[in-house]
C-alpha cells in the first residue's frame, strides 16, 4: 500500500450557499490547503495520516477522497455510445487507486472505532435481505481492499452536469463493469462497503472513493418531526451570529431542536435555550437531547442546553438577557400558511427584540421575504446587517442576519396593522370559526353526555327504591 504521509485530495459537499463558512472552518480546524471547486463543493489537500481530521467539520454533507480528475477525456474517442462504454470500461484499469484506498481504510479504521451515532443508519429496502444472515462485521485492520476480492461489497454512483448522449446509470453499468473487473469486489447497492463516485462535469470525469458512509447532517438526531433543520445548516446560522463562547443562544421555534442541539456540541463555551410551543415538538427535542447528551457524556458534564415549551409572543425569560437569537421561521410550505406569518413575523420580531441585549444579534432563515420585510418595517428594534441565500431541499431559502439596535424595548400590543389585516382575513377568519365551532360542538357534545349520565343514575336510584318498596 501507498505510504500515509502521501497527501491526497478530498471534495467535502456543503450547503450551497454555505461554502465561506465551511472554508474558513476547514482553515481553522485543519490548517490546511483548502478552495472552493463549485457551488455547494470545496477541496482539502490533507495527509493520508490526518484524514481522520475531517470528521472535525461540521458544516459538511459528505466528503470523498480523489482517485483522479480528467480534463476532457470524450475529445479524443468518437462521440458515439459504443466508443464511450469500451472507454468507460478500460477506465478503471487506467487509474491509480493505491492512495485512494488506503485513505478510505485509514478514515473506516477511526469511523469503527467512534462511539455510535445516534441518526438514522442504513438499513436493507427488503426484509428477505437479512432473514437468516449474520452480519459479520468487517476488519478493516486486516483487509486490503486491493486483494480482498469477494469479502468486500461495492456501488458506482454517478452525479452528471451538463449535455451527454449517455445517461448516469450508463456510466454506473460499465464504469462498474471495469471496477468489478479490476478488484474483483461483489455488486451490493444497498449494503455495500465501498462506494465509488462519478463526476461528469460537461467534458470532465473525476472519480472518487466516499469516505462517509452516513450524511453528516442528521448526525445529532433520533426524533424526526415534518420540519427537521438539518446540523450542517444549524452550524451555518450559528456561524452567521458570530456565536463565541460565553454567549447564551435561543431559538424560540426549535422544533426537534437541531440548531441548539448543534450549538451545544459544535461551539464549546456557549449555552443554549430551546423553545416551541407544539408539544410534541418539545418532545422531540427533549428526547434527542437527551440521545446526544448520553453519546457526549463525559465525568460531571452534560451538555449545555435546556429544552422548555415556550409562546414565541410571550416568551418566558427575562428582558435583554440573550445574546444570539438563531431559528428557522415557518414560511408556509409544511408549518404555518402565509396570511398567518403577516402576523407571527412582526410581534415574535418584538419579542425577541425584548429579550436581546442591545448590540446583539438575529439570524432568522425563512422563504417567506415579504413577510419578514414588513415585519422590518413595523418594528424598528432590529437593523439588517446581512442577507444571503441558500439551497435547501431544492429550495432557494433567504437568511437574514439582524443586529439589535440600542433602543430600548417598550411594551405594545400585538394589534399591529399587519395583525388586524391577517385577522380580517377571509381564510385565517374561516379557520378561527372552525376552530372555534369544533370547540363548541366537542363542549356541547361533552355537556349532553354529562346529563345522558346523570339521567340515567337518577333513573337507576328510581328503580332501587321501586324495588324496595
Amino acid at each position: 500500500m501507498a505510504d500515509k504521509e502521501v497527501k491526497v485530495k478530498v471534495i467535502c459537499s456543503v450547503a450551497p450557499g454555505f461554502e465561506q463558512i465551511a472554508l474558513n472552518e476547514c482553515k481553522d480546524k485543519l490548517k490546511c490547503e483548502c478552495e472552493k471547486e463549485l457551488r455547494g463543493r470545496f477541496s482539502v489537500t490533507i495527509t493520508i495520516k490526518e484524514i481522520h481530521r475531517l470528521s472535525e467539520l461540521r458544516a459538511v454533507n459528505h466528503f470523498w477522497v480523489i482517485v483522479k480528475e480528467i480534463e476532457t477525456p470524450f475529445k479524443s474517442i468518437e462521440n458515439d455510445e459504443k466508443s464511450i462504454q469500451e472507454y468507460l470500461d478500460n477506465l478503471a484499469a487506467e487509474l491509480n487507486w493505491e492512495n485512494g484506498l488506503l485513505a478510505w481504510k485509514t478514515y473506516k479504521i477511526f469511523e469503527k472505532s467512534r462511539p455510535l451515532n445516534p441518526s438514522v443508519k442504513r438499513k436493507p429496502k427488503m426484509e428477505s435481505d437479512v432473514q437468516d444472515v449474520e452480519e459479520i462485521p468487517l476488519n478493516y485492520v486486516a483487509i486490503d481492499p486491493l486483494t480482498a476480492g469477494q469479502a468486500l461489497a461495492f456501488r458506482v454512483t454517478t452525479q452528471r452536469t451538463g449535455k451527454h448522449i449517455f445517461g448516469s446509470p450508463f456510466v454506473d453499468r460499465y464504469f462498474g463493469s471495469g471496477v468489478q473487473d479490476l478488484f474483483n469486489w461483489k455488486v451490493d447497492l444497498t449494503n455495500f462497503n465501498i462506494k465509488v463516485v462519478v463526476h461528469v462535469l460537461d467534458d470532465s470525469i473525476s472519480v472518487g472513493i466516499q469516505l462517509t458512509e452516513d450524511c453528516q447532517a442528521l448526525r445529532n438526531l433520533t426524533h424526526f418531526g415534518p420540519t427537521n433543520l438539518r446540523a450542517n445548516i444549524s452550524y451555518g446560522l450559528l456561524k452567521l451570529a458570530n456565536t463565541k463562547p460565553g454567549d447564551i443562544v435561543c431559538d424560540p421555534m426549535c422544533g426537534g431542536g437541531s440548531i441548539s442541539l448543534e450549538g451545544a456540541v459544535g461551539i464549546p463555551g456557549t449555552f443554549h435555550v430551546a423553545g416551541d410551543n407544539h408539544e410534541k415538538a418539545v418532545e422531540n427535542a427533549s428526547d434527542n437531547y437527551t440521545a446526544l447528551s448520553k453519546l457526549n457524556k463525559t465525568e460531571n458534564s452534560t451538555l449545555p442546553m435546556s429544552v422548555l415549551r415556550m409562546d414565541v409572543y410571550h416568551i418566558p425569560l427575562r428582558t435583554a438577557c440573550i445574546d444570539r437569537i438563531v431559528t428557522d421561521l415557518p414560511f408556509g410550505k409544511k408549518s404555518g400558511n402565509k396570511e398567518r406569518n403577516m402576523f407571527l413575523y412582526p410581534n415574535a420580531l418584538y419579542e425577541m427584540a425584548r429579550i436581546c441585549r442591545p448590540k446583539g444579534k438575529a439570524v432568522l432563515l425563512t422563504q417567506h421575504k415579504k413577510a419578514l420585510w414588513k415585519a422590518l418595517m413595523i418594528c424598528k428594534l432590529w437593523s439588517m446587517e446581512y442577507c444571503t441565500k441558500i439551497n435547501m431541499g431544492g429550495m432557494n431559502i433567504s437568511v437574514y442576519v439582524l443586529g439589535r439596535t440600542k433602543d430600548k424595548f417598550t411594551p405594545r400590543s400585538l394589534k399591529t396593522t399587519e395583525g388586524v389585516k391577517a385577522r380580517h382575513n377571509p381564510r385565517v377568519k374561516k379557520n378561527e370559526e372552525f376552530l372555534k365551532n369544533n370547540i363548541n360542538e366537542n363542549l356541547d357534545k361533552l355537556h349532553i353526555e354529562n346529563k345522558d349520565c346523570e339521567n340515567k343514575q337518577q333513573n337507576d336510584l328510581i328503580k332501587e327504591i321501586e324495588t324496595l318498596n
